[in-house]
């Protein structure tokens, strides 16, 4: 039997060139199907996988990744969305918490006046490389709308979109109240809010995946982000119920459309089954939790209140909605339980209302 040959050092260096420039034109490959999928450009793209670079190990790396890649594409919906209600050419428009620049790209390509402020700089140098990308005409400020100081010389705006941002603010109502100073009385304000009482959230929630956080109390959560084995700062504020953010609105002057979400109720028995079904997932996440080694004593205790709480008060308005004969009653009844633990986000249209003369 013959024995292997040896590879001449010509020949390895060429099998790693070879192997090299497939990886290399694959990864180019991968890359623009990312571009074109996602309607973002080449430096755009790229400075969002340096960004996001030493994170794959989280759990949430994916979730993070496709909220950063589909900026575009939800800037987008959010146009169409908006279109219904308001006219978007010739508008002053501002979106707060603009992250990587999606929604005012969106607004301008759409003939707004589009400014867009973050407190993060570094979110906002990604959102210059995605405005280059798009030669969109958009204007990025480094602001904290919770400090009045740094918002007066905004001026007042025709629309005003802020999602995904009101849980990270600690003073609620301070914020609403800024956010209401830059709308334009008339003006339109469209709010997406997570729901921390929804299944979806409990099981998993948005920000950082893990099980039951959004129920907890802040110091409470803090502790839990850290036994959970995240090192960085905690970036959730607070959550409140959707009434006390549309007392809110009604406070500062904003009327929300049709006095409601406008969030869909379609489908109601099946998202009512999703609840049901929810519950006796929530319960068994719930025994692993209380397992686990690497939380405290306290946080199981604080984790274990919350969820039977939690599963109390979802359960019996499952078994309310399940015992309604009447028809009427029954709707009503779906609508409220899904939109207290079926909706992982609120949708909130309103308008600045206009002071009568004097």
């Amino acid at each position: 039997m013959g024995t292997p040959k040896t590879l001449s050092l010509s020949h390895a260096r060429r099998l790693l060139f070879e192997s090299t420039a497939r990886g290399l034109i694959s990864d180019l490959l991968s890359a623009r199907v990312q571009r074109q999928r996602y309607q973002v450009g080449r430096r755009f793209h790229g400075a969002i996988r340096r960004h996001l670079s030493g994170l794959e190990r989280y759990p949430m790396y994916p979730v993070w990744s496709e909220f950063a890649f589909s900026t575009n594409l939800r800037g987008k919906e959010v146009v169409s969305k908006l279109l219904r209600y308001s006219e978007i050419r010739g508008k002053r428009y501002l979106d707060i918490g603009c992250a990587y620049g999606g929604y005012p790209i969106a607004f301008a390509a759409r003939g707004a006046e589009s400014v867009g402020i973050d407190i993060n700089g570094r979110f906002l140098e990604l959102a210059a490389e995605n405005v280059r990308d798009q030669k969109a005409s958009v204007l990025l400020l480094e602001r904290d709308v919770t400090k009045s100081d740094q918002i007066s010389d905004l001026g007042l705006f025709d629309i005003i979109t802020c999602n995904d941002l009101i849980e990270h603010v600690e003073d609620v109502a301070k914020t609403f109240t800024n956010i209401s100073s830059l709308l334009r009385p008339g003006g339109l304000l469209f709010m997406e809010i997570p729901n921390a009482w929804s299944v979806g959230q409990v099981l998993k929630d948005g920000h950082y995946g893990l099980f039951g956080i959004t129920l907890l109390s802040r110091p409470d959560a803090i502790r839990y982000f850290r036994e959970s084995g995240y090192n960085d700062e905690y970036g959730v504020g607070y959550f409140h119920r959707l009434e006390g953010y549309m007392a809110l609105l009604e406070e500062n002057g904003i009327r929300l459309h049709g006095g409601e979400i406008i969030n869909s109720y379609d489908q109601l028995d099946e998202r009512v089954q999703r609840v049901r079904v929810a519950l006796p997932t929530i319960r068994a996440d719930l025994e692993t939790h209380l397992g686990r080694e690497v939380l405290s004593s306290q946080t199981k205790e604080a984790l274990s209140g919350v969820v039977e709480d939690f599963l109390g008060q979802a359960g019996a308005r499952v078994g309310v909605y399940e015992g309604a004969q009447d028809e009427s009653l029954r709707d009503r009844l779906g609508r409220d339980l899904i939109r207290c633990h079926e909706m992982e986000f609120w949708e909130l249209i309103g308008f600045k209302q206009v002071e009568p003369a004097s």
